[in-house]
């Protein structure tokens, strides 16, 4: 009988371990959103210069189906990020998958969710 317990609570508490971790960190995300080196951007500006407070992403940003970003449409929100490294900061798309981009996502859901209230 314990080990009918004990295995769905392993199972419960991996799931939670591995979502936590998938989370990303919001403190470090805002200090990408406010760098200029963020992405090896070049221009001088950071996603806050365009998003002030989280100005302009949308309080639905991370409900879209559909992603549309300076004329482009794009499959995500991290691919949206990306453009914006690209065309506005002048720096190299990063990973979808990377700590950065899980870092400025938790970032980006945090000010969402702010304006949402």
């Amino acid at each position: 009988m314990k080990k009918l317990f004990v295995v769905p609570l392993s199972v419960a508490f991996a799931v939670l371990s591995l979502s936590a971790a998938q989370a990303g960190n919001v403190e470090n995300g805002k200090k990408l959103f406010e760098s200029p080196t963020f992405g090896g951007g070049t221009s001088g500006k950071t996603c806050a210069s365009c998003h002030t407070d989280g100005a302009k992403l949308g309080a639905d940003l991370f409900e879209r189906e559909k992603h549309m970003i300076m004329g482009k449409e794009v499959a995500s929100v991290a691919d949206t990020v990306n453009v914006c490294i690209e065309m506005a900061l002048k720096g190299k798309a990063i990973k979808t998958d990377s700590d950065e981009m899980k870092d400025v996502l938790a970032y980006m859901q945090a000010l969402v969710k702010e304006e949402k209230e």
